[in-house]
């Protein structure tokens, strides 16, 4: 489970991100509804089983890394 400084990073909804709307609807698609979601699926990497709609790779390296990034989700020098 992803903690940060004791809040769970479950609860708090990846719309805190303001990431751009089609990027929301691609990881609600495949069930990232949150911050630690989000993390948890890039912490996957190549290892993730789940299938993905197209673009939703390109959302997660573009859009919602520089947003986890920008809000302190995530160390700024992290590479896939």
């Amino acid at each position: 489970m992803v903690q940060d400084e004791g809040n769970n990073l479950y609860d708090i909804p990846i719309q805190q991100l303001d990431l751009a709307a089609n990027t929301i609807e691609l990881l609600e698609s495949v069930g990232i509804t949150s911050i630690g979601d989000s993390l948890d699926f890039l912490e996957r990497g190549a290892k993730a089983t789940i299938t993905v709609p197209n673009g939703l790779i390109d959302a997660m390296y573009t859009d919602v890394v520089q947003k986890l990034k920008t809000h302190g989700y995530m160390s700024r020098d992290w590479r896939r």
